[in-house]
C-alpha cells in the first residue's frame, strides 16, 4: 500500500510539473521562464524528497514499535 500512494504521489507531481512547463513555455519572456521554471523544479524536488523522507521515517517508526512491544512483553509462567 505504502508503494502505490508513493506511485500516486509520484504521478502527480510528474502530472503538475508538465502542466507548469507547458505554461512556462508558452510564454515570452525567456528570463522570466527559466527563473520560473528553476523555481518551480526545485519546489518539486523538495515536495518529493520531503515524501520518499515521510514514508521512510513512518517504516521506522513501525519497526521500532514492533522491537519495542516484543522487549516489553512480559514473561509468562
Amino acid at each position: 500500500m505504502k508503494s502505490s500512494k508513493l506511485l500516486h504521489f509520484n504521478r502527480f507531481v510528474m502530472g503538475m510539473t508538465m502542466f507548469v512547463m507547458v505554461l512556462l513555455f508558452s510564454g515570452k519572456l525567456e528570463s522570466v521562464r527559466d527563473t520560473l521554471s528553476y523555481f518551480v523544479l526545485t519546489l518539486l524536488l523538495f515536495f518529493m524528497g520531503m515524501e520518499v523522507v515521510r514514508t521512510e521515517l513512518d517504516d521506522l517508526r513501525r519497526a521500532i514499535a514492533t522491537r519495542d512491544e516484543v522487549e516489553t512483553k512480559p514473561s509468562g509462567s
